[in-house]
């Protein structure tokens, strides 16, 4: 009798040695991936930082990791794109499918999902983020436009630019007031409603503009006026934009927009002003 008890309870020692044997790579595979050298995000592939697409129409957008100078390589594991985030900023939209694919020396994500009239027409964000973002530290903003079929026109559209900070009262100045934007006015816009860019051209020729890019993404690199000129700097002071409600508020998503890609309303006002970004200053939260 004590034998068979004896085997009894070294078979139950043994049953217990191999679960826990079979346990530790269970363990390891659920460790958190490092991001040391993938600490920052970016898209992958043919994937803009802005993508146009008409209504109800299946999306899908590619991402990768980057290094600390923001120059993109694949993420190193599957467990890399599956600990990401992704979330619609501000908002509720269609539902977002992640996927790990392989690519040459790892992996990209791929964000699918269809838009299923949940976005109005205009700019909407998804927001990316790894488990360590910190500030701009991995995180990504990727546009997602909704390009509506017909051209809505909007009315009393106020243009002010400031050849300085907006709060100097010393800076030269224009304004102008446009009654009705009724179709594209900045035509290599590439999308079908009002835009910043639009406010700007319509004050052409009393101030003119250069640019860089193209459709949404591109930008203003100097304005003049009579013979003032202010142009973009590498690294220093440029031309940005905010756009304020016909109460005088400003719209803070107007910050994280492109001027090509923002969507004007009705007795929006447009300020231009030239400066470093997120300088004390520049821009005035009221007007």
């Amino acid at each position: 009798m004590n034998t068979k008890k004896n085997s009894k309870v070294l078979a139950l020692l043994l049953a217990l040695a191999m679960v826990f044997v079979m346990s530790v790579p269970a363990f390891a595979d659920t460790a958190e991936p490092d991001w040391s050298t993938v600490p920052n995000l970016t898209t992958q592939g043919t994937t803009s930082f802005n993508t146009v697409v008409g209504a109800e129409e299946d999306v899908t957008l590619y991402v990768q990791g980057a290094g600390s100078d923001y120059v993109g390589k694949p993420f190193p594991t599957e467990e890399h794109v599956n600990a990401l985030t992704v979330t619609w900023v501000g908002e509720e939209g269609p539902a977002v499918t992640k996927q790990a694919v392989p690519v040459a020396d790892g992996f990209a994500a791929k964000l699918s999902f269809s838009e299923d009239g949940s976005l109005g027409a205009g700019p909407h964000t998804l927001h990316i983020s790894n488990p360590v973002a910190g500030g701009w530290t991995g995180t990504l903003d990727l546009g997602v436009i909704i390009n509506p079929d017909v051209f809505a026109s909007v009315n009393n559209i106020t243009t002010k630019v400031y050849f300085g900070k907006m709060t100097d009262t010393t800076a030269v100045n224009a304004t102008s007031n446009i009654n009705e934007i009724a179709n594209k006015i900045y035509t290599e816009s590439g999308v079908n409603y009002a835009t910043p860019m639009d406010a700007l051209a319509s004050m052409v020729p009393s101030v003119t503009f250069t640019k860089d890019g193209t459709g949404v993404d591109s930008f203003v690199t100097s304005i003049t006026k009579d013979t003032m000129t202010l142009a973009n700097e590498n690294w220093g002071p440029s031309w940005q934009y905010r756009v304020y409600n016909s109460d005088g508020v400003m719209y803070p998503e107007s910050a994280n927009l492109g001027a090509n890609a923002y969507k004007l309303s009705t007795g929006d006002t447009v300020v231009w002003a030239y400066g470093a970004y997120g300088e004390a200053g520049l821009f005035a939260a009221s007007i």
